[in-house]
């Protein structure tokens, strides 16, 4: 459709094609995340810098904003969504929440405009937002300090909240009330209705990703991050080779985060 596009392809069980459809504008629309839903069709995020045209059927909100496509069980587009405010907003991930709607998440540097309805703490938040089925937005939330914050993980926990990870910097400000070294993960459990219940941060000497963060049944969750940090702080173990490596944590349940 132009610069770029999402590429959606259906497979059976030994791999051969079902459907496949090519979604997308005139310039980039790139995809980061993809689910089946409760009601037999598909949810597609995406990071778009377009106005209406090609699949795309609303105008931008500013430089990039969030593209979420809902599709049948065919892969047919039922709506689609641009969402966000007068600056930029990547994408990152999204989930199906327990009463059928979705809760989407990635970061922001806009103030208040357009769909985002909390200024930015300083420079680069989370920012993550609560859609129905039909795509209407229910709430959003702003979650950063002063710094860099780039949300880069989320899951929902067995009580139905909503637990996001991502990159952040030690600036005690803003929505961070805990201090560690340096760049860290930082992590935070946010209520159905966004509202924070409780935040922890880990933290290594080096530049360390998230890659994937998942709730576990007992109440804590398991983090997965590149990284290319030694042995210290949070960090039991030293690297094993001079490049990165994958670096898994396991968070205890007594971190309360249900």
């Amino acid at each position: 459709k132009g610069t770029k596009d999402i590429w959606l392809i259906k497979t059976d069980n030994n791999g051969d094609l079902e459907w496949q459809n090519a979604i997308g504008s005139l310039s980039i629309d790139s995809p980061n995340s993809a689910i089946y839903t409760s009601d037999g069709g598909y949810l597609v995020g995406a990071y778009s810098v377009s106005d209406v045209n090609g699949d795309k059927t609303e105008e931008s909100n500013g430089l990039s904003d969030y593209w979420i496509i809902k599709l049948d069980l065919n892969g047919n587009i039922i709506w689609d969504r641009s969402i966000g405010g007068s600056g930029s907003e990547t994408f990152t991930v999204l989930k199906e929440t327990p009463d059928n709607g979705y809760v989407l998440g990635g970061h922001s540097d806009s103030n208040i405009s357009g769909d985002k309805s909390e200024d930015s703490r300083g420079n680069i938040d989370f920012w993550v937002v609560k859609i129905n089925q039909s795509g209407d937005i229910q709430w959003d939330r702003t979650l950063g300090d002063v710094g860099e914050d780039r949300l880069l993980g989320m899951d929902i926990t067995t009580a139905g909240n909503i637990l996001v990870g991502g990159t952040s910097y030690n600036y005690l400000s803003g929505d961070r009330t805990v201090r560690s070294n340096g760049r860290e993960f930082w992590l935070i459990s946010l209520d159905a209705s966004g509202e924070i219940i409780n935040e922890t941060t880990i933290n290594a000497y080096a530049n360390d990703r998230l890659a994937k963060l998942t709730a576990t049944s007992d109440g804590g969750a398991i983090a997965c991050l590149s990284s290319n940090s030694g042995e210290g702080l949070d960090k039991s173990e030293t690297g094993i080779n001079q490049d990165e490596d994958i670096w898994v944590i396991k968070i205890k349940p007594s971190i309360n985060f249900p």
